[in-house]
């Protein structure tokens, strides 16, 4: 799967992803569509949002909408 990830370099793009883990109580979810929100996730972009480490890659986006694909 594909994400957009923030690197510590402070450079962004697409990158493969490892699939996600779920258990009995979360639902694989496969991304429709996502957006970048102008406030927190640009925030994050430019190093700016508080209580983030930034020492490791970081994906973004927190606005999406999917289809349930598979349910735990």
């Amino acid at each position: 799967m594909k994400g957009y990830v923030i690197y510590p370099n402070g450079t962004c793009g697409f990158d493969e992803l490892p699939m996600p883990k779920y258990d009995a109580y979360s639902a694989l979810v496969k991304m429709e569509s996502c957006g970048i929100c102008n406030g927190t996730d640009m925030k994050i972009i430019h190093q700016k949002f508080k209580g983030i480490p930034y020492d490791k890659p970081i994906v973004l986006g927190h606005e999406g909408v999917g289809r349930v694909v598979e349910k735990g």
